[in-house]
């Protein structure tokens, strides 16, 4: 079931994504073998996990998500040092999955225009959620706005995380935090924050209730603009809602060479055509 020089292996699900705890039986045959291939694939540094899903249904859906969190099993070894994702809509029927280990570094990379740069944001340490990641783009000495982004063009998100000895991977759960946190924290959410969700922020963030007013005031590089309910309380928690639908095209590189723990992540359009 291995890839063969470093080829896709592709599986044609049905005509649907394979959703988180599937039921049918076809997403459910689909799934085991796309967790038995996963299972097969050790990564050497240099490797990242390839993962493409394409079809006419998978438009405006996570790539985290789809290619990682739904599929789940063991993902350590394919994703230790990595992972590159894309998605593609259209094509003929049916969803298609194909992954593969790859050294390519224009896996999962778009040619399009930059919109925004965050280098060398710190971080406390191995990120435990969201918010440890939204903390740090917004609190990062410096960052690089080229433009707004697009209204009408799907993004491409590159991040090299400094991870120094650390032993996990970027399995879905990791992406996500990534993701979620990158994406929140470049969204406006100066008016759209309850004092509630606020200060449920503030306690599971450990920074004190001045400091994230001030990060929420911190809209100067909003690149993505406004989305309803960005941060809400839930339950007992605080959840993000990001417009991370957007992203199409991510890669995600684990650098354990660095000294200190720290993201840097370029935003981009995806290349037209």
């Amino acid at each position: 079931m291995s890839p063969v020089d470093g080829q896709l292996f592709k599986w044609t699900a049905s005509d649907r994504l394979i959703p988180f705890e599937p039921t049918s039986a076809d997403a459910l045959d689909a799934r085991g073998h796309l967790r038995a291939l996963m299972e097969t694939l050790q990564a050497s540094p240099g490797q990242v996990l390839h993962g493409v899903v394409s079809g006419p249904g998978v438009a405006g859906t996570d790539l985290d998500n789809a290619l990682l969190y739904n599929v789940g099993g063991s993902q350590a070894g394919a994703t230790r040092h990595g992972v590159a994702l894309e998605r593609h809509a259209g094509g003929g029927p049916g969803v298609r999955y194909g992954y593969r280990l790859t050294d390519d570094p224009s896996a999962g990379v778009s040619t399009g225009e930059q919109i925004v740069r965050v280098p060398e944001a710190s971080l406390p340490g191995h990120p435990a959620s969201w918010l440890d990641i939204w903390a740090a783009v917004r609190r990062a000495a410096r960052i690089e706005v080229v433009q707004e982004a697009p209204a009408d063009r799907e993004l491409a998100l590159r991040v090299t995380v400094g991870a120094p000895s650390f032993r996990g991977s970027a399995n879905g759960e990791f992406v996500k935090r990534i993701i979620d946190g990158i994406t929140t924290a470049l969204h406006e959410s100066s008016a759209l924050v309850s004092t509630d969700a606020a200060e449920r922020l503030a306690s599971r963030a450990r920074l004190d209730t001045a400091k994230i007013a001030e990060l929420l005031q911190a809209d100067d590089n909003a690149v993505l603009g406004e989305t309803p309910g960005l941060i809400v309380a839930r339950g007992p928690g605080v959840q993000c809602r990001p417009r991370d639908d957007r992203i199409s095209v991510l890669r995600i590189e684990l650098d354990r060479t660095s000294t200190r723990w720290s993201l840097d992540a370029t935003l981009s359009a995806v290349a037209a055509g």
